[in-house]
């Protein structure tokens, strides 16, 4: 969180999802922007307040909020899952993207979870519980295979 203050003002950037966050006051956000975070406070959306957003009722590992994006409702998702037992944490996620009724969805999520598919020479239970998922809600991954490990980058969409 403190590479946020750093980094938004270089970039237009419109929302943060994060995992791992540990949001605090002054803890990089900058001024004048929201932030909601899951129940175990490891899943957080964070964007300015010029952005009208509704926050939906926050779970244990996951968060979202609704926004318009092109004059269509959108569902913005950030989750986390626990190293312990990921499985609730799908589950959230399924029947979020299930009750959307066909709403559009983005999902931002740290799922600790390796597939060779995504650049791993493994696949670990984790990955293949994920690649089910993302079967079968037929979603799309935006994890290029070629990209370096989160902790050395920061992703943005601009």
């Amino acid at each position: 969180m403190s590479q946020l203050r750093q980094v938004v003002p270089q970039h237009t950037i419109d929302i943060i999802l994060a995992q791992e966050s540990y949001i605090k006051k002054d803890t990089g956000i900058p001024q004048k922007w929201k932030s909601w975070t899951s129940k175990n406070e490891k899943a957080s959306i964070i964007l300015p307040s010029t952005l009208k957003a509704t926050s939906l009722s926050p779970l244990d590992n996951s968060f979202a909020i609704k926004i318009i994006l092109n004059w269509k409702s959108c569902t913005i998702i950030s989750a986390y899952s626990p190293l312990e037992d990921m499985e609730p944490t799908l589950m959230e996620i399924q029947d979020m993207v299930e009750k959307l009724n066909g709403e559009d969805y983005i999902i931002g999520a740290d799922l600790n979870g390796h597939h060779t598919s995504w650049g791993y020479n493994d696949t670990s239970p984790r990955g293949r519980a994920i690649e089910n998922l993302l079967n079968a809600k037929q979603m799309i991954l935006l994890n290029p295979i070629d990209a370096p490990p989160l902790r050395s980058s920061i992703p943005m969409v601009e």
